[in-house]
């Protein structure tokens, strides 16, 4: 028989107590204490970054739809002279999708810290937005300086919140 305390091996006529260390035969053994380890959540460092920027996406995103369709609409109600404002008010629509789904992408990988795939993505987002710029200013439509540097600071915030998460994956 053996000490459920100390380990030490007694026979049945060593009474109720181990002569050893005292511990009762019968009492359970006791229970070691292990070390609790607290795993902190995810602190994505990019994660307010990815959120804000996200979020923002989708807003530009949003207004630029209802705008490139206004634009669309305009232009298909002049006929054929029109046409080229028409064509600008689907490309609005389009850059304008790709900023909503990028908004979407941002913000459900925000948390994520292993390596985003969404670089790509950002960048050609960013690129369609300053191509859109350009593209207003050719045809005719006034260049809106503010415009000009939510398509460089987003793209940028985003590229900023994306890079702080793949550091830590």
């Amino acid at each position: 028989m053996f000490c459920s305390k100390c380990g030490n091996q007694f026979s049945q006529n060593d009474g109720n107590f181990c002569p050893k260390c005292g511990h009762s035969k019968n009492a359970p053994a006791p229970t070691i204490p292990t070390a609790v380890t607290i795993v902190a959540p995810n602190k994505a460092p990019g994660r307010t970054f990815l959120l804000v920027t996200g979020i923002l996406y989708i807003i530009f995103g949003a207004i630029a739809m209802l705008w490139g369709g206004v634009i669309n609409e305009a232009g298909r109600a002049f006929g054929s002279f029109g046409s080229s404002l028409a064509a600008y008010g689907v490309f609005v629509v389009i850059a304008s999708i790709a900023n909503i789904i990028l908004g979407i992408v941002g913000i459900a990988l925000k948390d994520k810290t292993e390596k985003p795939k969404m670089m790509g993505l950002m960048v050609g987002a960013g690129a369609l937005l300053l191509i859109e710029i350009i593209t207003s200013a050719a045809f005719g439509g006034a260049f809106i300086p503010t415009m000009f540097i939510i398509s460089l600071v987003l793209p940028a915030l985003f590229i900023v919140g994306a890079a702080k998460n793949h550091s830590v994956g």
